[in-house]
């Protein structure tokens, strides 16, 4: 799995946010804490779901069962939205 084109991480005063610049008609924003926007920056190459739990579990030094959880949480948002290839 892999980011479609046209995704930003964009940092203004509030945060993150993840900026949908793809001429489609899922133009738009999300907020993002840090470990979404580790998240998203992993899924710019190409990933899968045990890569992407590996690589969060030792970014963060967590463990396994709430690592799996955020991560498999936030591919499936970023998914319905679209925004996964």
């Amino acid at each position: 799995m892999r980011l479609k084109e046209g995704i930003v991480i964009s940092e203004n005063d509030e945060g993150y946010l993840l900026v949908d610049t793809g001429d489609g008609d899922q133009q738009g924003t999300l907020k993002l804490d840090n470990t979404e926007v580790f998240i998203v920056n992993q899924l710019k190459k190409e990933n899968d779901m045990e890569g992407l739990i590996r690589a969060v579990r030792i970014k963060y030094e967590a463990d396994e069962k709430s690592t799996a959880r955020i991560v498999k949480d936030f591919v499936t948002k970023l998914t319905s939205l679209g925004l996964i290839r």
